[in-house]
């Protein structure tokens, strides 16, 4: 089964979290890559360039506290019967 390694981005904690994608990679390694250079961006950030400067290597990047990356992994399905038989429908 194909698996698909999807770069989430997360901040805030408890009832404030927020989750999102940041970009999707057939090679763990690559999705690796990225994580690892958003990572590294936003620990050069101090809390106050938080809401002024911007992560290149993610644009769409959550201005709030505890802002951290992380890789998750998925299957990769071409139709939904192959997700249905992976589960026993």
């Amino acid at each position: 089964m194909t698996k698909v390694y999807i770069v989430m981005g997360l901040s805030g904690e408890w009832s404030d979290a927020e989750y999102w994608e940041v970009s999707s990679y057939l090679d763990k390694g690559q999705a690796d890559i990225h994580c690892s250079h958003c990572n590294k961006i936003v620990k050069e950030m101090s809390e106050g360039d938080r809401g002024t400067k911007r992560n290149p290597y993610d644009p769409d990047m959550r201005y709030a506290r505890n802002i951290s990356y992380a890789v998750t992994e998925v299957p990769l399905f071409d139709h939904f019967d192959q997700f249905q038989e992976s589960v026993g429908l």
